[in-house]
């Protein structure tokens, strides 16, 4: 870690403001002689410290929904429709006794018109199928035709009837809207581009529907969604808005601290995302399912039974909130795959395991096992058949007519209904297109059966995963036999009445949709994780025996195409592979996988490297997944989101960019929303599992179609009979006496914690010095050092001091810089060992109090100070922080102390203890640094911050105390200064140095690529406040950094700084921001570098002869001492 920033010297505050954000790119010499006046620098220094008084405001740098929805009315001339609400406000919220609008109940002739559009669009559909199955069988008839044709005529005038309805009296011109929300925001005294604006329409819409600010069904909706209902509100009963806004005014927005909105947590964990999903359902339709007699289910062609696993969270979470489990049995399952069926045994323990899907219609059907059993019957089926013969990627696709094993798997299905007659049946399948699209003929089988049935569409993203996965589901209900009967009477249920009832299930399911808040780094292992050690093992084991080279020359000449249309050149500087063998990749990546892959392969991942870097992101420093089994015309990775996982397949070549080797097949479960450490894998290959989770449904969308289609149920009056109870009251007595003893116990380990650290280790015979150079020896030098491995050959190099072993350096920093010398190597066993003997297992803190952080913070904004003190007090556990772990890091170690009471906490207490860097004569360095969990954190602003340690303490090396020491707390305040940067001599770009072509230049400059880069560039501090990062910095393109941005400080006498492109592994390149640091290296997912210097955003060094630059460059937070 480099040196802790220092309180800049106080100024007074300024009366005028000016902004550097406009300053014209070139400048003449008198102008830049006036701006590096003392006086200007002076005012410019009074002028950019955002954050000295509680008037100041933090420089946002994130785009609010409303600051995006409002500049787009403003240019808009267009009209906005106010109806359909919300699914979610109407499906999930219940409005309270003074609501302005019934979200639920409103409207009633509008939606009746859009559900005879929907009827005629179905009819019509599926008359024009029945009249392409009967051309196909030579029994098309004239009148048939007729018919179709009409009813298509008929679905088309209904929608265009439905549109001029809305139009004419359910749409408002976008300038209005503006003008309502301007005066809105007004009347409770915000401002109009308040960042808290968001918070506010949240907390408005609360008041009108007469519930809680704080509803968890609030949370996900938007702004759009808040507005269109407020503006309607005021519309229909304008006193009672107004009383709403002069309360709100009178109160000083009461409430808004209460308000969640979507970004507020990441929901990364399966537990967490059902639990939000459980709370979000309205309490009059779950509980009439909690506590009654079990649901029976059957599952085919599941695979990783992902239902089954989401009805148990869905169980699990309702016990939780509210005391009764949705009860539910597995009766059987059926899979054909030997790997899946062992996998299903050892995990759900499910009575009976069929074989195949085929011969579940007849009475007897055969076991995993090859013994007969009778097929049962059961409540509610969902299936997964085969997708093979519908997929895309498969060239010689199957309709369900034409036989294969995708219609021959439905088939079997359809027999089985048709047998058994089950209430509820939920089918899953891809997409389908064009002709052999199969889901209207799987409509037609199931309705012809006596079932009434309803297909859409799902997109994993929109259902708390960070993956683009579209997948199609039908839930269907039976009308006929047995069928479903409802009310007090049990009367049946009608095909109409059914049809109600799916649109109840498609709004619900609609409604209860959160896209995901949790981006791809959240369901990755970390580096040195025992789980991905053990799959890189296992890989390693199978590498080679199903990659072999074959004749690409097709593909090569795909690839040599797609290069040309981009001008991308003909490099492969991202492995250096060549036609020999030879191969050559960054030195952090995964060689064993890279020399393992067939030479198609490495070129698909040169041209998708080529193409992201055209659109000036630098996939090596981005958390993107790539799948090489496809080839550039179906793999353009530039226009992929970072952080955002694509569609994972079964048999696809992942790459994770960042990581520079594949994915493991245990993360791949976990974006498919599997609790992976919940589950048994024995022999189960790492292809067995890949294959797994390229099959499987999403955990967190089966979960909510088949939830919401038992609580469409119940609004249309279906009930389950209560289930059995005898013996349930001593069992609940008995939990709660084990609960109770637990308790007790607690109370009793915690009365007196004074105890356990009455003598707590952290005192060294040897000193810290000692330590910590013993640590720097024995730290991991090179990313190919695995585990506690310590490897000789190991220089740095001359320019950055990047390290590397001489089996893989050379990528970054070239073979002819690796010639510095390192530390002398130590055991890293022996260094464990050894730390662990001295770090105290338990750590009571004392002093980091509200009192004492409000303080130290009291000239903050109060909101921004009330989420900082909460957030920083809530980081230190009361008794105490608890050892978790001891890990071996780049160049130093890192012991980390949690909340024993929540292990999945993110506060935390480490020390670093190591050096700076490899080289020899680099600082040691020994620092505890205490972190708050910036998902809890009220306020947006603060987090990127709270991502960063907020205490730090650096004992004396010369001492043997290792808990000695002063504590420096950081306080949320912005210091800025203005800096003079101007180049020196100009060179070949990076993009232009990995063989980017110029020919269309314009293009490349709109994109923030240049042929041209200084090869040094001089910077000044104006007012002389950041004097210490002044310098000439040279380019280094080849030492790593994104988009090759290293610029060097010159001078050895001087503490070395780096200037460069901080990338965000999921965040796009345009929101990088240039940085000074002491170090540079890459650094670990989760981990933040501390910074000397933030650059102002969208600030690039010029590339123009003479050019001199104007930049804004701040320090994140001010360090004071903690009294």
């Amino acid at each position: 870690m480099g040196v802790l920033p220092q309180p800049a010297p106080s100024t007074p505050p300024s009366s005028r403001k000016r902004t550097l954000d406009d300053t014209p790119k070139k400048q003449s010499s008198a102008k830049l002689a006036k701006l590096a006046s003392p006086e200007l620098c002076l005012d410019l220094a009074k002028a950019l410290v955002p954050l000295k008084s509680k008037q100041g405001k933090a420089r946002q740098q994130t785009r609010t929904q409303w600051s995006v929805l409002s500049s787009d009315w403003a240019a808009s001339k267009t009209r906005q429709d106010l109806l359909p609400i919300a699914s979610r406000l109407r499906a999930l919220i219940v409005p309270g006794a003074a609501a302005l609008v019934d979200v639920r109940s409103c409207d009633k002739e509008w939606y009746e018109q859009r559900s005879t559009a929907r009827r005629a669009r179905e009819l019509a559909d599926s008359l024009a199928h029945a009249l392409k199955i009967g051309k196909r069988g030579g029994k098309q008839t004239p009148a048939a035709a007729k018919k179709a044709a009409d009813a298509a005529e008929k679905a088309r005038l209904a929608q265009k009837d439905l549109e001029a309805f809305t139009k004419s009296d359910y749409s408002v011109p976008k300038v209005q809207l503006l003008d309502f929300c301007e005066a809105t925001l007004s009347e409770i005294g915000m401002s109009f581009d308040n960042e808290d604006a968001d918070r506010a329409w949240r907390l408005l819409l609360a008041r009108v529907l007469d519930v809680a600010p704080g509803l968890r069904s609030l949370t996900p909706l938007t702004v759009l969604d808040a507005v269109l209902v407020c503006y309607r509100a005021s519309s229909k009963k304008p006193r009672e808005w107004q009383s709403i806004l002069t309360s709100l005014k009178r109160e000083s927005l009461k409430g808004l601290s209460s308000v969640m909105l979507h970004g507020d947590e990441t929901l990364s964990e399966p537990y967490e995302m059902f639990r939000d999903m459980v709370q979000g359902v309205p309490d009059n339709l779950l509980k009439p399912l909690l506590g009654a007699a079990s649901v029976s289910y059957a599952t085919m062609c599941s695979g990783t039974e992902s239902p089954i696993i989401a009805l148990h969270l869905i169980s699990d979470a309702c016990k939780e909130l509210h005391g009764d489990a949705l009860n539910f049995e597995h009766r059987f399952s059926c899979e054909i795959d030997p790997v899946k069926q062992g996998y299903i045994y050892r995990n759900f323990g499910v009575p009976i395991l069929f074989r195949d899907i085929q011969e579940l219609g007849l009475p007897e059907a055969h076991t995993a096992w090859n013994s007969k059993e009778v097929v049962p019957r059961a409540d509610a089926c969902v299936a997964g058949t085969s997708c093979v013969d519908f997929s895309t990627l498969n060239n010689k696709r199957k309709s369900l007519q034409d036989g294969g094993e995708s219609g021959d798997t439905f088939m079997g299905l359809v027999r089985w209904v048709k047998k058994h007659r089950p209430i509820l049946v939920v089918n899953e399948n891809v997409m389908g297109k064009g002709p052999q699209n199969p889901w209207p003929e799987m409509q037609r089988q199931l309705e012809e059966v006596g079932y009434a049935a309803r297909v859409l569409t799902f997109d994993s993203k929109e259902y708390y995963i960070p993956q683009t996965r579209m997948r199609r589901y039908m839930v269907a209900i039976n009308v006929g036999e047995g069928g479903v009967t409802v009310g007090s009477k049990k009367v049946p249920l009608t095909f109409d009445a059914a049809s109600k009832v799916l649109d109840d299930w498609q709004e619900l399911v609609e409604g209860i949709q959160r896209p995901y808040t949790a981006t791809l780094d959240h369901f990755l292992y970390p580096e040195g994780d025992p789980t991905a050690m053990r799959a890189k093992q296992q890989q390693q084991g199978h590498q080679g025996r199903d990659r072999k080279e074959v004749d690409w020359t097709r593909s090569l000449m795909r690839h040599a195409t797609a290069r040309e249309e981009h001008d991308l050149g003909d490099q492969r500087p991202l492995t250096r592979w060549d036609e020999g063998g030879g191969i050559h990749p960054p030195d952090d990546a995964d060689w064993s996988w890279w020399s393992e892959q067939p030479s198609r392969v490495r070129d698909v991942a040169e041209v998708c490297f080529l193409r992201c870097v055209a659109q000036g992101q630098d996939p090596r420093h981005k958390l993107m997944y790539v799948n090489l089994s496809q080839n550039p015309e179906r793999n353009d990775s530039s226009k992929q989101l970072p952080g955002l996982c694509p569609c994972l397949t079964p048999n696809e070549i992942p790459l994770i960019t960042l990581r520079g080797g594949p994915i493991i097949a245990e993360e791949r479960l976990k974006l498919q929303a599997l609790p992976v450490d919940s589950l048994t894998f024995t022999r189960e290959t790492q292809k067995d599992l890949s294959s797994l989770a390229g099959n499987a449904m999403t955990a967190t969308v089966v979960g909510p179609v088949v939830l919401c289609a038992w609580l469409a149920l119940v609004k249309a009056g279906y009930r389950r009979a209560p289930a059995r109870t005898a013996g349930l009251p001593q069992n609940k007595a008995v939990e709660a006496a084990y609960a109770a003893a637990i308790k007790a116990a607690l109370a009793g380990q915690t009365a007196s914690p004074a105890k356990a650290v009455s003598m707590p280790r952290g005192s060294l015979s040897g000193g810290i010095a000692g330590l910590c150079q013993a640590a720097a020896e024995s730290a991991i030098f090179c990313p190919s050092e695995m585990g506690n491995e310590v490897k000789g050959g190991i220089a740095a190099c001359v320019v950055c001091g990047h390290a590397a072993h001489e089996a893989v350096r050379g990528s970054p920093c070239g073979f002819a810089n690796f010639s510095a010398p390192v530390r002398p190597r130590s055991l890293a066993e022996s260094v464990e060992r050894e730390l662990r003997s001295v770090l105290p297992p338990r750590i009571l803190m004392a002093g980091i109090e509200a009192q004492v952080l409000s303080s130290a913070g009291s000239m903050l904004e109060p909101r921004l100070l009330e989420a900082w003190v909460s957030s920083c007090a809530a980081a230190v556990p009361p008794h105490g922080f608890v050892l978790h772990s001891v890990q071996r890091c780049r160049y130093q170690w890192r012991a980390t102390w949690r909340n024993p009471a929540d292990l999945k906490d993110k506060a935390r207490l480490e020390l670093v203890i190591g050096a700076e860097s490899a080289l020899c004569d680099a600082s040691l360095l020994c620092e505890w640094r205490l972190f708050a969990d910036p998902e809890r954190c009220s306020a947006r602003a603060l987090r990127p911050l709270l991502r960063r340690h907020f205490a730090a303490c650096k004992p004396d090396l010369e001492s043997t105390g290792l808990l000695r020491g002063s504590w420096v707390l950081r306080v949320p305040e912005e210091s800025a200064d203005v800096l003079q940067v101007s180049g020196r001599g100009l060179g070949p770009s990076w993009e232009r140095m990995l063989g980017l072509g110029f020919s269309n230049k314009e293009e490349r400059l709109g994109l923030g690529i240049s042929p041209d880069a200084f090869e040094a560039l001089e910077i000044q501090s104006l007012s002389g406040r950041f004097s210490h990062l002044s310098g000439v910095y040279d380019r280094a393109p080849e030492c790593g950094s994104a988009n090759g941005s290293l610029h060097v400080r010159r001078g050895k006498s001087q503490v070395q700084m780096f200037l460069f492109r901080e990338p965000d592994p999921v965040g796009h390149a345009e929101t990088d921001r240039f940085v000074i640091a002491t170090t540079h290296e890459k650094v670990p997912l989760g981990t933040v570098r501390e910074h000397l210097a933030v650059m102002e955003a969208g600030w690039r060094p010029l590339c123009e002869a003479g050019s001199v630059q104007a930049v804004r460059a701040t320090v994140p937070g001010r360090w004071e001492k903690l009294r």
